[in-house]
């Protein structure tokens, strides 16, 4: 491909990572602090993955609920609930 200057473009090169807080943390005076009231809800996750409850389930339980995500716009899903307790664990 350089014969045709072609560029060759790398893994994840000129691409933005989008990171805030994790599910749980807040801003508070500049500082990183808990949010009380996402870490009530992490452990009630907790809770339900101890007693057997599948990912999916744990979300349908939240969207059911009507628990508020990080963004307060969005849904839970599986994959939401693995990854914010692979985090605090």
């Amino acid at each position: 491909m350089k014969e045709c200057e072609i560029s060759i473009r790398g893994a994840g090169k000129n691409q933005k990572r989008r990171r805030g807080l994790a599910y749980g943390q807040k801003v508070e005076k500049r500082e990183v602090s808990q949010h009380k009231r996402e870490r009530e809800v992490i452990e009630k996750m907790k809770e339900f993955r101890a007693k057997g409850y599948s990912y999916r389930k744990i979300a349908e339980i939240l969207n059911v609920l009507k628990v508020p995500t990080k963004t307060k716009k969005g849904l839970w899903y599986g994959k939401t609930i693995y990854q914010v307790l692979k985090k605090v664990e």
